[in-house]
């Protein structure tokens, strides 16, 4: 089996409401869908984020692509660790790439294989997983309200984006502590907001709401 093309496809996914973060507003979700064809036909789907998707669409197209026709799509390592090295002077920009790939090599090769994904990655752990309920940046009383529909949704722990502002995300984290009660886990995420004497700062004040843990402060600050 050989890798006989490369295709990439840019997609936006609207959002139904702006999404507010430590680093702006977004009313979309951009990605690259990434195709790895076989000549036997069978197709190997990734995907790729990042800070900016034309230019990791060019990486995917222009770059990468070459190193990967004509190749064994069965050789993941091997096909993975050419392109580790080939972004090494770059990846900060070129890992974003290389996960499109990666997954879509998986994908390929647990098609090819007719077994399920999980059984290439250490094979079956549990039958279900738990995922954490999301909000964004949004006025205390709003976020609380979401915050008690995502519970009545099921869902036993919360991600919140803060780090814009320290009173106003402590005064955040106390409505929605309340509207969901002691039992549910609040996590907080800063998008590197933060310094680290900002977030000891910051942590001192909400960690009376109970925070699971904290993600992620700037240690370059």
């Amino acid at each position: 089996m050989q890798i006989i093309d490369v295709t990439t496809t840019q997609v936006q996914i609207p959002f139904r409401k702006p999404a507010k973060w430590s680093g702006g507003t977004r009313r979309s979700a951009p990605a690259i869908v990434v195709k790895i064809i076989t000549d036997e036909g069978i197709v190997g789907i990734g995907e790729c984020v990042g800070p900016t998707i034309p230019a990791i669409q060019t990486i995917v197209d222009k770059e990468f692509k070459p190193f990967l026709i004509g190749g064994d799509p069965m050789r993941t390592e091997w096909i993975l660790h050419r392109l580790e090295e080939y972004v090494l002077n770059w990846k900060q920009l070129g890992l974003y790439a290389l996960a499109g790939i990666d997954i879509a090599l998986l994908d390929l090769k647990a098609k090819a294989l007719n077994t399920p994904l999980y059984n290439l990655l250490g094979g079956m752990y549990r039958s279900h997983v738990d995922f954490a309920g999301y909000l964004f940046i949004d006025e205390p009383i709003a976020n609380a309200k979401d915050a008690e529909e995502i519970v009545k949704q099921g869902y036993k722990e919360i991600k919140i984006k803060v780090g814009r502002d320290i009173e106003f995300d402590t005064a955040r984290l106390r409505e929605i502590r309340a509207a969901v009660g002691p039992d549910v886990k609040l996590r907080i995420d800063v998008n590197q907001n933060w310094s680290v004497s900002t977030a000891i700062k910051a942590i001192n004040k909400m960690e009376k709401y109970d925070l699971q843990l904290v993600e992620q402060t700037n240690s370059l600050l």
